[in-house]
C-alpha cells in the first residue's frame, strides 16, 4: 500500500489535470477521520445509533476502483473505502486540557460543532412562512429582513442554483409565468403564500405603485447581453439592489444617447447598439423596458437584487388573475387583453435586425464533477395526468395484439408493463440509443467531470409504444428517449420559442386552389426531425433514465451531452423550424418542358 501511495503521488504530480490520477489526500499512515454510514432497509442512509458519525482511521492512499475514494485502516484493523475524509483534526479539549477555558473548537467532527439533529425541510419551510407573516404584520420592510429570508430559502434548497465559470448563482421566483402558449402561476406562490405576500408588499413599499405580476430574488446572476422577449412589451422591469457590492452596474440600451456617456455593445448579428451604464446602489430602484437590451457589468461581493416584471398575461385564467391579486401583485389590466404580436414602435428597427436564432438553457443545481450515479426514477403518466380515454395506455393484463387489431392504431405502453417484460424491450431501446448516439449524433456519452462549466443536467425518460405490424406478433415495439424539458425554468429565455407551421386556413386554401388544376399533392414524414437541427443553446446534458442502466445502455457517472435538438427541450421546436426553413430555401429541382 505504501508503494501504491507513493506511485499515486508521482502520477498526480506528473499529470495534474488528468481525471485518471487522484492525488493522495494526506501522508501515508496519517491519522484521519471518515464518515461512517449504513443502510436500514429501503430508507435513506441512517447514522449509526451509537457513537459519532465520524470514525478514526489511518490513511493508506487513494482507492483504485472508487472515484474520489480513499483506502483507510479502521481501529479494528480492517480496511474500508471512504469519500468523506478529514485529517489534521485537533481537539483542544484533549490537547490543552487544563490550560484553555472551554471554547468552540475548530476542525472537529461536525457533531462537536453543530447540533446532532439538523433542521428538517418542513421546519425550515415553516420558519420561512412564520418570519414572513410576522414581518408583514409588523410592516418591517428592511433590506436585511429580505436577505435573511433568502438565506433560509437557500438553506431549504428551494432556489435554482447555477454553477458557472463566474461562480455560484442562485435565484427564487414567484407569481406568474409564461412559456409558449402556456401561462399560469408558479408553485412557489402556493407553497409560500405568506412569503409571496410579504415580498409583494416589500416591493410596493420600496418601488411605489408599479405594475408587476411576477417577482424574483437573484443572487450573483449573470445572463450576459439579452432582452426579456416573453414579458408584456408595454410593461417595465424593476431592479432593486438588496446588498452593497462593488461595481455591478446595469447597462441598458439607449439609442438616442450622445456625447461620451454611452457605451457600445456588439450584437451577434454584427450590429452595434448604444447604451448607458446605471450604477446599482442598495435601496435605489432602476426601471427599463423589457424590449431593451441590457447586461449586468462585472462586480465584486454578493450581488442580491429584487426583480419585478410582467410576463405576457393573455393566457392567464380568471382564477390565475384572482390568485395574483390576492397575493398582492399589481397586475396591469391592459396586459390581459393586449395583442401579443404587437411590437413597441421604439423597437421596430431593433426587431428587424435581431440576431440569428439562439437558444438558451439555464443551469441546474449541483457540481458536474464525477460522482456516483444519479438516476431520475420514471413514474407513470397516470400518476400525474388523468387520461381521457382508458384505452390510451396498454396496461397489465390487456391483450396487446387484440387491442391493436381492434384499434389499428399506435398504443402507449405503461412503464410498469415495460419493466415486467424488460428483455423484450431491449432491442428497441438499443436501436433508439444507437440511432441517437451514432447515426444522428444527437448526443455524446461523457463523464460528469468532462462537462463544460455551467452545463445544465436535465432528466431523460423513455416513451414506449407498440405499433401494428405485419410480423408474426402483429405489432412491433418502439422506444423513444426524450428530455424532460419541464425541469428547465421557463423564465429568462433569450429567444422566441415559437415554431412556425402552416395553419389550417392556408392548407385549405392550397387544397382548394390545386383542386382546379392537374397537380399532384403529396405529404412526407421526416423521421426524428428535431435531431437534424444543431443544438444552439447553452450546454445541456441528459441524465439517463433508470431503465437505461437496467438495459446496459448507461454506466454510473455517464451523462448524454446534447449535440442536436433533442425532443422534449423547449428550444427544440424553434431550432427545427429555423433549420427546416433554411434547408427548404436551398431546395432546387430540374424539369423538362416540351416545346
Amino acid at each position: 500500500m505504501a508503494i501504491q501511495h507513493a506511485s499515486a503521488d508521482v502520477w498526480a504530480k506528473a499529470f495534474p489535470d488528468s481525471p485518471l490520477c487522484t492525488p493522495p489526500a494526506t501522508s501515508f499512515g496519517n491519522e484521519v477521520w471518515f464518515r461512517s454510514k449504513h443502510y436500514k432497509g429501503k430508507q435513506e442512509k441512517k447514522h449509526e445509533a451509537a457513537g459519532s458519525r465520524w470514525k478514526r482511521g489511518w490513511y493508506r492512499g487513494p482507492a483504485q476502483d472508487v472515484s474520489r475514494g480513499h483506502v483507510l485502516v479502521r481501529d479494528d484493523g480492517g480496511l474500508t473505502i471512504a469519500k468523506s475524509v478529514k485529517f489534521d483534526v485537533v481537539n483542544p479539549e484533549e490537547e490543552f486540557r487544563g490550560i484553555l477555558s472551554p471554547a468552540v473548537a475548530s476542525g472537529l467532527p461536525e457533531e462537536v460543532l453543530v447540533p446532532e439533529d439538523s433542521p428538517k425541510v418542513a421546519d425550515v419551510k415553516a420558519e420561512i412562512e412564520f418570519r414572513s407573516r410576522k414581518l408583514l404584520e409588523g410592516r418591517n420592510y428592511s433590506m436585511e429582513a429580505v436577505v435573511q429570508i433568502y438565506q433560509l430559502m437557500e438553506l431549504l434548497g428551494n432556489t435554482d442554483t447555477r454553477i458557472g465559470k463566474k461562480g455560484r448563482a442562485t435565484s427564487w421566483y414567484t407569481g406568474a409565468f409564461v412559456h409558449g402558449g402556456v401561462a399560469g402561476t408558479r408553485a412557489n406562490m402556493k407553497e409560500f403564500p405568506q412569503t409571496t405576500k410579504y415580498l409583494t408588499s416589500f416591493a410596493k413599499y420600496h418601488c411605489g405603485d408599479v405594475k408587476f405580476s411576477a417577482l424574483g430574488l437573484a443572487q450573483n446572476a449573470q445572463l450576459g447581453l439579452h432582452r426579456d422577449s416573453h414579458n408584456y412589451h408595454l410593461s417595465k422591469n424593476y431592479v432593486l439592489p438588496l446588498k452593497d457590492f462593488t461595481g455591478g452596474s446595469l447597462w441598458i440600451q439607449q439609442d438616442d444617447v450622445e456625447g461620451e456617456e454611452y457605451v457600445e455593445k456588439l450584437l451577434a448579428n454584427g450590429k452595434t447598439i448604444r447604451g448607458v451604464s446605471h450604477e446599482m446602489v442598495k435601496g435605489r430602484v432602476i426601471s427599463f423596458s423589457p424590449r431593451r437590451w441590457h447586461e449586468v457589468q462585472p462586480w465584486e461581493g454578493e450581488r442580491l437584487v429584487l426583480l419585478l416584471y410582467t410576463p405576457r398575461a393573455t393566457k392567464l385564467t380568471s382564477d390565475d388573475v384572482e390568485a395574483l391579486n390576492e397575493a398582492g401583485f399589481n397586475l396591469d389590466p391592459e396586459a390581459l387583453s393586449a395583442d401579443e404580436e404587437e411590437i413597441d414602435v421604439r423597437d421596430v428597427d431593433l426587431e428587424e435586425s435581431a440576431p440569428a436564432l439562439q437558444a438558451k438553457t439555464l443551469k441546474l443545481e449541483g457540481n458536474v464533477s464525477a460522482r456516483g450515479v444519479l438516476a431520475f426514477e420514471e413514474i407513470e403518466d397516470s400518476d400525474i395526468f388523468t387520461a381521457s380515454d382508458p384505452g390510451d395506455y396498454v396496461h397489465t393484463g390487456l391483450d396487446v395484439k387484440a387491442a391493436l387489431k381492434k384499434a389499428e392504431v399506435t398504443h402507449n405502453v405503461s412503464l410498469n408493463e415495460v419493466k415486467k417484460n424488460i428483455d423484450l424491450w431491449k432491442a428497441s431501446a438499443l436501436k433508439e440509443f444507437t440511432n441517437l448516439r451514432d447515426v444522428k449524433k444527437a448526443f455524446t456519452v461523457k463523464k460528469r467531470g468532462e462537462l463544460p462549466p455551467g452545463c445544465r443536467l436535465v432528466p431523460c425518460k423513455g416513451v414506449y409504444t407498440v405499433k401494428p405490424d405485419k410480423n408474426e406478433e402483429g405489432y412491433r415495439r418502439k422506444t423513444r428517449f426524450v428530455a424532460c424539458g419541464n425541469h428547465v425554468p421557463e423564465n429568462e429565455n433569450s429567444c422566441d420559442l415559437f415554431a412556425a407551421g402552416v395553419d389550417a386556413t392556408s392548407l385549405r386554401t392550397l387544397l382548394s386552389a390545386h383542386g382546379h388544376k392537374q397537380w399532384r399533392i403529396g405529404t412526407t414524414d421526416v423521421r426524428q426531425a428535431f435531431v437534424l437541427a444543431k443544438w444552439l443553446g447553452l450546454p445541456v446534458a441528459l441524465e439517463p433514465p433508470t431503465i437505461a442502466y437496467q438495459l446496459g445502455l448507461a454506466s454510473p457517472g455517464e451523462v448524454w451531452f446534447v449535440e442536436q435538438a433533442i425532443y422534449g427541450l423547449r428550444e427544440s421546436p424553434a431550432l427545427w423550424s429555423n433549420f427546416r426553413d433554411q434547408q427548404l430555401a436551398l431546395a432546387r429541382w430540374t424539369v423538362s418542358i416540351n416545346p
